[in-house]
């Protein structure tokens, strides 16, 4: 069967991770929006703060998660670092037009997009360590079994 986008590219490039987020939110904004258009449900403006920050709050999750998987870490971060500030930059501008609230006028959702970065910053900077560290110890653990078998 024909896979037009399989799991392992999906994996290995941030760019389609955060334009799969930014399609989410897309999806969830305007369904939200045309639900209270057509008085089904009431939603507050800040709805569509909270799903815009949220979803970004996955996508650093699930990024950095990814990222420690990836071969080369420092291109894979390279694009993850734009693919980031791209969907911050998209999902404000769509909780923005959705919701009809500029971020200054949100009551601290600044704040988050700060806490948002600092968050992306600290998780990646824990996934270059680990990554680093495991290929320490890969290493000296091939040495001593190198060492072992050159004593025999």
């Amino acid at each position: 069967m024909f896979n037009i986008f399989s799991f392992e590219q999906f994996r290995a490039s941030p760019l389609s991770q955060g334009f799969f987020v930014l399609l989410f939110a897309i999806v969830v904004c305007v369904g939200a929006r045309g639900l209270a258009a057509a008085n089904v449900v009431a939603v507050t403006p800040y709805f569509y703060w909270i799903v815009c920050t949220a979803l970004v709050l996955v996508f650093i999750i699930f990024n950095t998660t990814f990222g420690a998987r990836s071969g080369d870490i420092l291109s894979y971060f390279k694009f993850s670092f734009y693919s980031f500030f791209a969907l911050l930059l998209s999902t404000n501008y769509l909780a923005k037009f959705t919701s009809g609230l500029a971020i200054r006028d949100t009551k601290g959702f600044a704040w988050l997009y700060v806490v948002l970065v600092v968050s992306y910053l600290a998780f990646f900077s824990i996934t270059l360590i680990m990554k680093q560290l495991w290929k320490f110890f890969e290493d000296e653990n091939d040495r001593s079994i190198q060492k072992t078998s050159d004593k025999r």
